[in-house]
This record gives structure tokens, sequence and C-alpha cells, in this order.
């Protein structure tokens, strides 16, 4: 994402860098009603089922577009590979006036398609809008699809990477990036963490024409990517890193440049690193916890490449991470998810501990927790939440996420004096 800070910034991260600096809690607060709400039944059409998959904020904070897998039922049979298919899968987008609450624009832009050859475990569904607002990429199934983010009409899809690893069926597109200058779209294709290939393959892409730049592959597994704000190198964790467990490659042919160790343990954990400038990322935790219910990490951590060290940033109260973290592109903001138990639930005469949800938002520049909401959705368990769907507005002033099968955005607002554009 496009970091435009201003110079003292780059002071201020060398300073927490020198110490460990843990963050004082912040006041609680109510998120208070949503400014909207986005459900399958805000999407024109007549589907037996409808489901949002996929959100974004647009950079001048005016649009939300939400990104839908839909179930019809078709009017006539369709045969596919010798069976007769009873419903069809199809993709839409949908974007509406954050302010007016108006659907501005809808189109279907992928199907229709067979469940059976669409819903395959693994498949991973995201929205982004590009740094200067005029296209949006949808991470659907098997392949990534570019569109105007005006019209939303596709300007070109980029399928899963062609190399020979055996099975096929189980070496998906994973995740994918977009440099801050909208030059290059990284993606990244593995094999399934449990089953086989555990390979991966990277491709980069020119962003305007989708034209394959360069195409590197490892025998070794990736979880995540993120791409340095030049594009020229990539951030990954994952058994592909060597002398660490988050790792900067060269984005063109792969080439190991240097790893880190984040002190997080590895068992359950689901971190994902992201660059917050040319010289700096951040982790934090994933959510796994060991027998003793410990997590992996108790802080975000960040990291100072040239240096080759790193600093414990945030250690809040009732510190549940789950990976979750979404960064301002024009301040130096971060909103988390984090999981804790409070209470306890009596389900089938037993009683099990339930998890609640908070957002948390922080300044990274200094360390300082803005604001803490508590709960999110009266208490709806954690599961409701992954990394993919939790977005922060350009200049801090909106998050959305997902709760359930609802699309929210909440005005959450930060301390003034931030540095922008």
């Amino acid at each position: 994402m496009h970091r435009c800070f201003s110079i003292s910034f780059a002071l201020a991260v060398s300073v927490l860098l020198t110490a460990d600096l843990p963050s004082a809690s912040a006041k609680e607060h109510d998120l208070g009603k949503p400014v909207i709400e986005i459900t399958g039944s805000n999407l024109p059409g007549a589907f037996s089922g409808v489901q949002p998959v996929g959100l974004d904020i647009s950079p001048d904070e005016n649009y939300i577009s939400v990104e839908f897998s839909t179930v019809e039922n078709p009017p006539n049979p369709i045969i596919s590979k010798g069976r007769n298919i009873s419903r069809i899968v199809k993709i839409w987008v949908g974007t509406w006036n954050i302010k007016s609450n108006e659907l501005t624009r809808y189109r279907c832009i992928a199907g229709p398609l067979s469940p059976n050859d669409w819903i395959t475990a693994g498949y991973k569904h995201e929205l982004r809008y590009s740094h200067d607002g005029r296209r949006l990429v949808v991470q659907m199934g098997p392949r990534v699809q570019v569109v105007d983010a005006d019209t939303l009409e596709t300007l070109y899809s980029i399928s899963r990477a062609e190399v020979p690893y055996e099975p096929q069926e189980s070496f998906l597109i994973r995740h994918f990036d977009i440099s801050s200058d909208d030059r290059r779209l990284a993606v990244l294709t593995t094999g399934t963490e449990l089953g086989s290939p555990k390979k991966t393959a990277v491709g980069i892409f020119d962003f305007a024409s989708g034209r394959q730049l360069s195409l590197w592959t490892s025998n070794r597994l990736a979880n995540t990517i993120s791409l340095s704000p030049d594009g020229n190198q990539i951030l990954m964790m994952g058994s592909i890193v060597r002398g660490g467990d988050v790792g900067i490659f060269n984005s063109a042919d792969g080439a190991a440049m240097q790893a880190f160790e984040t002190g997080f343990l590895e068992w359950g954990s689901r971190p994902n690193p992201k660059f917050i400038d040319q010289d700096h990322f951040i982790v934090a935790p994933g959510g796994g916890t060991d027998s003793h219910g410990h997590h992996s990490g108790d802080a975000i951590v960040l990291f100072d490449i040239p240096a080759h060290r790193s600093s414990k940033l945030v250690t809040p109260d009732r510190f549940g991470p789950l990976g979750v973290i979404a960064l301002s592109s024009n301040a130096p903001v971060l909103a988390m998810i984090t999981s804790w138990h409070s209470r306890w639930q009596v389900m089938s005469d037993n009683k099990r501990a339930k998890a609640l949800a908070e957002l948390r938002v922080f300044r990274y520049d200094t360390g300082h927790e803005e604001k803490m909401f508590h709960p999110l959705s009266q208490g709806q368990p954690m599961s409701t939440v992954d990394q993919y769907s939790l977005r922060l507005s350009t200049n801090a002033k909106y998050v959305a996420l997902f709760e359930g099968e609802i699309a929210k955005i909440f005005e959450i607002g930060t301390s003034p004096g931030l540095s922008k554009h």
C-alpha cells in the first residue's frame, strides 16, 4: 500500500526501534450504528443464494465495493462434463455511495459456472481497489480479475500459474498484492498446507495491461505475499523462508534477500506481514494457541529492514491476535481485530468459552493505541471475521468489515495531527 508521510515518520520509527514500547490501553468505545450495512438482499436479482465475500473502500473514501457469490437455478438444464447441473454460480460486484447508501452500479463479472467446479476447498475471495481508485482487483476462486472501477467491465483476468505441479486441482491462487505506484501486480499460487503439492509459484504482472513480466517457482510453501512500495521486493512467510520465518525476496526472480525471526511460535500461527514503507514492515501474530491458551506471540512487531532489527510495537491488554490487520495508506494507523474469552455460554448443557471480538486502532509511528471498540456485533463469535475482510480507509476515517454475512462500514475517526498527503 502507498505510504506518504512526513519526514518525521522515519525518525519516529527509528526511535521506536531502539526499545520495546508497551502501549497504554485506550478507552473503550462503542462502534455505534454502522454508516452503511450491505447484505445479499441489497444486490438486485433473483437468487436462490447470495453471499458477500469481499469488500474495500475507495481511496477517496466515498464508496464501498462488495464482491458477491450467488447461486441461481437455471431455467433450462445444463450439462457439464456429463453431469446435469441444477445450480450455477456467478460472481457479482456492487458499489455503494457511503454517505447516501445508494447502489450506484453493479455487474455480474463471472459465470455461470458449476458449483462443483467453482466451490473448491482452499479457494479465496478478496476485493481491492487500486491506489488511484480506477480499478478493482477481484480474487474469485481459480483466478484474479481486474475490472474498471467506474463501469465494472472486465479489463483482463489471471489464472493460476501454469506450472507442472500435481495434483493441479490443489494448486490454487491464494493471495495477490498491488505495488503502491499501481505498476505491478503480484499473484501467489500454492498448494494446500495439508495436501500436495507443497510448492509455490509467484507471477509478476504489468498492472495496466495484465502482461506477465516474470514467473518463478519454489519447492517450498509460501503462505503470504506483500509487495514493497516500488514493487521490486516481496515479503513472504512460510517454509519458503530459510534462516527465519519471514523473508524478503527479489520479486523478479525469487532470489532470497533477507530473512527475519518474528519470535512467533509455529503452531497455529497465520500472520500476514505487510510492508508499511520501503524500509519497514509489520507482523501481527496469528490466532493459534497452545494447550494452555497461550498465543504464538504477545505483540505486534515492527521491523527495520536496513538495520535488521525489530521492536514490539504494541502489547495491548486482553491480547488475542488473529493476524487480522489493516493499514491506512495516508496515515500511520493500523486497525486490528483481536479475540478474547470474556464470558461463559451454556450450549447443550455444557459451558463453553465464547470468544468476543474487539477492534483496536493504533498509531504505529508512536506505538499509541488510539481507540478500542468493544465488543463487535454484540459479542458474536470471532469466526465471523477473517484477515481478508477488514479494511481501513485512506485517511483512517472508516473501517469496513464483515460480521457474519453482513458488510458494515463504521466511522471511527482518529486523533488529529496525522501526517497525510
